[in-house]
């Protein structure tokens, strides 16, 4: 039996590689880096690396576009973690969340890392409940250019 031939699609111009190595990381916010893998203007999308340091808790915010979360290491409790009716999320652990979810601070007591995509802005609040910044693509492309942000 003879193989097929394969014939290139047309999309491989688009293909991206980064290599692990290849540094990128940048200050997000105090205790976490981020590394942005890819951003779209199109459709609103992201997906990045996050660096998370123990001890660090992540501001309140509502999600404007869906999101997904694998941790690849370390713990984060979300909704005050399973203790308190939230969920605690464990390495091999995958995560969705919809269009409109509301989370109050999220903690990481433990170095964790964290593989994120986006599908949408995320809005977050301050400790009074007032609007603190929107973090969506254009944020993440404009962290991941500026040199000033880099670890």
């Amino acid at each position: 039996m003879n193989a097929l031939p394969m014939e290139k699609s047309g999309f491989e111009a688009g293909d991206i590689h980064m290599k692990a190595d290849a540094g990128g990381w940048c200050r997000a916010a105090p205790g976490i880096q981020v590394r942005v893998l890819r951003t779209c203007q199109a459709t609103g999308h992201f997906v990045a690396l996050y660096k998370v340091e123990a001890g660090t808790t992540a501001a309140p915010h509502v999600h404007y576009g869906s999101a997904e979360s694998y941790l690849i290491s370390g713990k984060m409790e979300v909704r005050g973690g399973a203790e308190n009716g939230g969920k605690t999320v464990l390495p091999g652990d995958y995560g969705f969340e919809s269009n409109g979810a509301r989370h109050d601070a999220t903690y990481f007591p433990e170095d964790s890392l964290l593989f994120y995509i986006a599908h949408g802005p995320t809005m977050y609040f301050d400790e009074q409940g007032n609007y603190a910044f929107m973090m969506d693509f254009a944020m993440m492309k404009k962290l991941s250019e500026d040199p000033a942000a880099r670890v």
